[in-house]
């Protein structure tokens, strides 16, 4: 049988009946998360900025910066201080819970943090490469390294990073969301009809997955693995510093390649 609606009884209903609020969602634990990471941030931020300074000045007072080695660690230093500039901005936003900065900051953040890090793991891997030749095809690419060699690539390298950013460009923006009425930035494409919003993020995804991540990890691999089947084989005692400083690269740049999981997973 199909019930109607004479079939009810609506004695029993009454339109001024309370009815039980829901209790939000407690957010004491975010917020002392968000305090605590942009603490983090702050102290990296300095720490960043000590130490890049002290390497430029060790590199300006007492090294060449001819040499191939000595340029592609300048151009590492700046991409470092360019994704570093970007933490003061995401610590205040983590602390309050809120962008305060206005849209055209929020794009032009989005855009330096991804420009300092896309350029940082590709000048790290440029500089394993370049262990690799120096070591392991030492008489060969004599000719090839050079200062032009060096400046060519460093040039490749803030190209690729420069158009990679274009995506984060675009979609960074802000918003204000109608619960808790507070002002967002992040990738929030908004009215934007000339532009393909799935196809942007899934073109991003898989740009950060190849050139920023398995590119880099392979090449570093095989260099690192090269080098060492090299420095094992001779009997040159010098050449282990050469390993050394490729081991910490290695470290450094899979330290630096584990927050792309989180690229990826937004990019998605």
């Amino acid at each position: 049988m199909t019930a109607t609606a004479n079939d009810y009884d609506y004695g029993d209903y009454n339109e001024t009946s309370p009815v039980t609020p829901i209790t939000p969602c407690p957010t004491d634990s975010v917020n002392n998360l968000g305090a605590h990471l942009s603490t983090l941030y702050y102290f990296m931020f300095l720490f960043n900025l000590f130490g890049n300074g002290l390497v430029l000045v060790i590199i300006h007072r007492f090294e060449k910066l001819t040499t191939v080695t000595n340029i592609l660690l300048l151009n590492l230093v700046f991409s470092s201080l360019i994704f570093m500039s970007s933490l003061p901005f995401i610590a205040v936003y983590m602390q309050l819970s809120t962008w305060i900065f206005g849209k055209v900051m929020c794009k032009i953040v989005g855009s330096v943090y991804y420009l300092g890090f896309y350029s940082s793991v590709l000048f790290l891997t440029l500089l394993t490469f370049d262990r690799y030749l120096a070591v392991v095809h030492s008489l060969g690419t004599l000719q090839v390294r050079n200062r032009s060699y060096a400046l060519m690539s460093c040039a490749v390298v803030w190209l690729i990073s420069s158009l990679a950013c274009i995506k984060p460009m675009i979609l960074h923006n802000t918003f204000i969301h109608f619960i808790d009425n507070k002002t967002y930035c992040q990738e929030y494409p908004g009215d934007l009809p000339y532009v393909n919003e799935e196809q942007l993020r899934t073109s991003g995804f898989y740009l950060q997955l190849f050139i920023f991540l398995i590119f880099p990890l392979v090449v570093i691999i095989y260099c690192y693995t090269r080098i060492a089947i090299t420095v094992l084989s001779s009997r040159i005692v010098t050449k282990f510093k050469t390993v050394r400083l490729i081991f910490i690269i290695v470290l450094v740049v899979f330290h630096v390649l584990d927050p792309i999981q989180h690229c990826n997973a937004d990019a998605r």
